[in-house]
């Protein structure tokens, strides 16, 4: 879906096309003004808000315009075995990201927040991968974080693992493909996004 954001373990989506009924899944007439709160009434008891609009992009765009805006970036850094670094941060398997900085670029800043939240230094990213959004209420604030996420290698002397217990990270641990699908199964609905475009999970 083009134009969707995600909210804690849900999904909002703007399509053209009304979708086959599917549980968990919720549908709403595009071409009117949503608020927040709407939004979040939907999605309480379901899974996905679809929104039916002759525009998804119009009405996506307004969506977003009710949010103060941040921007992110984070790595999905493997080793030379395949494996993958995740972060345990506030009771969910995690992905290492931060704002940007003023000045920083999203590629510095993945870099730089890669180290900072695991230990791994990373010299460059392997590019880009996917941009995720998903929105969450802050000091009183409802804000729309963008991430953009970047591919990393991690080779031979790139740190030992160090997680940066001072941002609510307990752990953090190189994990095979293989375990992926049990540890992000409660991860919010954003990182498992990133997950499903690198081709560790099939999409939900």
């Amino acid at each position: 879906m083009n134009y969707s954001v995600c909210f804690e373990d849900k999904r909002i989506g703007f399509t053209r096309t009304a979708p086959s009924p599917e549980p968990g899944v919720a549908v709403l007439e595009g071409g009117v003004p949503l608020s927040i709160a709407k939004v979040l009434q939907i999605v309480e008891n379901n899974k996905e808000l679809r929104i039916i609009s002759s525009d998804p992009g119009r009405d996506f765009d307004a969506f977003c315009n009710l949010f103060a805006r941040v921007e992110a970036a984070g790595g999905l850094v493997t080793d030379a075995g395949g494996r993958v670094l995740l972060i345990f941060r506030n009771g969910r398997w995690d992905l290492p990201k931060g704002h940007l900085e003023p000045g920083e670029s999203p590629e510095t800043c993945a870099l730089r927040e890669v180290e900072e939240e695991t230990g791994v230094r990373v010299a460059a990213t392997g590019g880009w991968l996917v941009h995720t959004l998903h929105f969450y209420q802050w000091h009183g604030v409802w804000t729309l974080k963008r991430c953009w996420w970047y591919r990393m290698d991690a080779g031979e002397g790139c740190g030992r693992l160090a997680p940066q217990r001072e941002e609510g990270i307990t752990r953090a641990e190189w994990v095979g493909p293989a375990r992926l699908p049990e540890l992000l199964s409660g991860s919010f609905r954003s990182i498992r996004e990133v997950f499903v475009r690198a081709g560790y999970l099939d999409r939900e």
